[in-house]
């Protein structure tokens, strides 16, 4: 009788523990097939995860708003979040030149340090546990306590890029109207250089199937090898970010007076997700991912966060009354971060932490 109960009780513990695991969100190594095609069955080993699926983030505010920049017409805030603190650096555009701010995320948010007055710049990244921006052909570096090292150049550059990827691990694809280029965000050298036509305002993205460049007429995602129509009727131009679970992308555009979001894959639109709850009609910020969800910023100032299993998407309440621009930034495949608004009639920086709670 004994071995009997001993076994049950084994049992129960195993169970307890496995729940728990899909309760946080982490990986379970349970994995949903995904669907047979026409040409080819799903494989061993292949499908997306089971926890991530079922327990989404639902995300919230913490703390109190953060003051980081006051001025008069401010206008693109972006930046990136190390996992070391963690710590945040934001950058905005004022007057033809960049404002750089180094933040603790934390509940209660707080300035590290300040750097005015610096010559314009694009996209910001975080590597090895240092900043990176993307300036003419050269990778400006930022340490953690502000500090400027020594930049990298981007191995190939010989044009002005037009636009730049979310990061994938150190993988960032650059667009310059006439090629995609694969770099290491860390170093600039360049990993791939893919031949792509799209129009001088196309946006790349990389994912784990390859680069991909999101361009108009028709509204498609092209591959090396595959395109992807999604739409043709195309409205404001659109963003992405990639899915960092699965092969595919996150593609958000606006048409009309409502709000459209998607996930595409070589094969295809995989899935078309349901955005009609969400108040206004276009977004203020590029689209974030992190492992379960896709999040951007409406032009009524909520926070909105989509499963991308499907589930009921969330919005939060407005950060302001007017805000103009945005941007949610969130540590390279993890949840630890923020969000970065301009507000008050475009003179506030202001920073909010934000937390995912599983």
């Amino acid at each position: 009788m004994l071995p009997l109960v001993c076994g049950i009780t084994r049992i129960l513990v195993f169970l307890s523990l496995a729940n728990l695991v899909f309760a946080c969100g982490s990986k379970t190594g349970f994995l949903i097939p995904p669907e047979p095609t026409a040409d080819r069955d799903s494989g061993p080993g292949e499908g997306r995860d089971a926890g991530f699926d079922t327990f989404p983030c639902r995300w919230s505010y913490q703390g109190d708003v953060l003051l980081l920049s006051s001025d008069r017409s401010l206008s693109l805030p972006r930046g990136a979040v190390l996992p070391v603190g963690p710590t945040a650096m934001v950058a905005v555009e004022l007057a033809g030149q960049t404002t750089l701010v180094g933040v603790n995320v934390a509940s209660t948010p707080s300035v590290r340090w300040t750097q005015s007055e610096i010559p314009e710049g694009g996209a910001v990244y975080a590597v090895d546990n240092s900043f990176r921006r993307v300036r003419g052909c050269e990778l400006e570096r930022w340490t953690l306590d502000g500090e400027r090292a020594e930049p990298s150049s981007i191995e190939g550059c010989s044009r002005t890029f037009l636009s730049f990827s979310p990061q994938l691990g150190r993988r960032v694809a650059v667009w310059d109207g006439s090629a995609l280029a694969v770099i290491d965000a860390g170093t600039g050298a360049r990993i791939e250089r893919v031949a792509l036509v799209g129009a001088p305002d196309a946006f790349p993205l990389v994912a784990a199937d390859g680069p991909a460049l999101v361009t108009g007429d028709p509204f498609r995602v092209r591959y090396s090898g595959a395109d992807v129509v999604i739409s043709d009727e195309l409205g404001s131009l659109p963003g992405g970010a990639p899915d960092r679970l699965r092969d595919g992308v996150i593609v958000a555009w606006s048409f009309r007076d409502s709000l459209r979001l998607a996930r595409v894959e070589r094969s295809g639109v995989v899935q078309d997700y349901d955005l009609s709850p969400v108040p206004g009609r276009r977004r203020l910020s590029p689209v974030t991912t992190n492992e379960t969800e896709a999040l951007f910023v409406t032009e009524g100032g909520q926070v909105v966060f989509v499963p991308l299993s499907g589930t009921p998407l969330g919005v939060l309440e407005p950060l302001a009354e007017d805000v103009s621009a945005a941007h949610i930034l969130l540590v390279d495949g993890g949840s630890a971060g923020g969000v970065v608004y301009i507000a008050n009639r475009r003179s506030e920086l202001r920073f909010r932490t934000m937390v995912c709670n599983r």
